[in-house]
């Protein structure tokens, strides 16, 4: 009787496993960014290719965006040669994202006129926090 190799079955098991993973997140992310028609490829080339191929399906534009982009300028392009403004045209606006800092803005100005992060206690010049932020334009002179 022949001995079976667990650990190579294993190994394929999980192998497979993780092709349908990459694939069915890549196709995902490809029918997010409104490749509906061809999220069977997309699905295909993320289960072969792994990585790479979720790499390469994240530099592709996302077609939901150049839809809205070529609505509004044919919309323009209209009320340009109608000459009418369009009121409708102005609400359209681009999805846009905001960003907050992690971490409150207490930065500090040195003696120096550099401007040092907040969890710098000694800026290069060699000068000492002063503790107060730069709203409060203190002046941090150096130790001597």
């Amino acid at each position: 009787m022949e001995r079976v190799n667990w650990l190579a079955i294993f190994s394929v098991i999980a192998y497979i496993i993780l092709c349908l993973v990459w694939g069915s997140v890549t196709a995902t992310m490809m029918h997010n960014k409104g490749y509906y028609d061809k999220v069977v490829k997309w699905f295909w080339i993320g289960a072969i290719f792994g990585v790479l191929g979720f790499a390469f399906a994240c530099s592709e534009p996302d077609l939901n965006i150049v839809r809205l982009m070529n609505e509004l300028n044919k919309r323009e392009e209209e009320a340009e040669k109608n000459g009418t403004s369009d009121r409708k045209l102005k609400k359209i606006t681009l999805p846009s994202r905001q960003f907050r800092t992690v971490l409150p803005a207490k930065d500090w100005k040195c003696s120096c006129g550099r401007m040092n992060p907040s969890y710098v206690t000694t800026c290069l010049c060699g000068a000492e926090k002063g503790g107060a932020p730069v709203d409060d334009e203190v002046i941090v002179t150096p130790v001597q």
